[in-house]
């Protein structure tokens, strides 16, 4: 009799995981504190990389890497000033940039595949030395 009502509950469970209700999740977010505490009104001027090649050096970029094909969004807030943002593949070439003014700056870029590596880049040019980036991903 415990033999088969193990067996029924381990069925159960079982069956319970391979309903179209339990599939993977549609979109993952999460949020990231940053800090820039060395403002660079220069980000514009020098270097060919956009908004964020000032003359002061860079901090170091979130790394995500995508669990699967699809689209991350990020969005740099909870700043005063002026941001910028960048997102960049493995290799440093800017893949999005933006600079506007307003209380967040947000970009999106597609993942072909899993593994896809994107730098996720904010840099403060005349700001407070903090901010936040929300990502999300979405599965496609």
């Amino acid at each position: 009799m415990r033999r088969s009502l193990l067996l029924g509950i381990t069925a159960a469970t079982i069956a319970a995981f391979a309903l179209p209700g339990s599939a993977a999740p549609k979109s993952m977010t999460y949020t990231v504190d940053f800090r820039d505490a060395t403002p660079d009104p220069t980000g514009m001027a020098v270097g060919d990389d956009g908004h964020c090649s000032g003359l002061l050096p860079r901090e170091a970029p979130h790394v995500f890497k995508a669990p699967a094909r699809g689209t991350l969004k990020a969005t740099l807030g909870g700043f005063e000033g002026e941001w910028a943002l960048h997102l960049m593949d493995a290799k440093g070439s800017v893949l999005a940039e933006t600079d506007t003014t307003g209380a967040y700056e947000s970009l999106s870029v597609k993942a072909k595949k899993a593994g896809t590596v994107i730098h996720v880049l904010p840099c403060n040019l005349v700001g407070t030395p903090d901010g936040t980036i929300t990502i999300v991903f979405t599965y496609s």
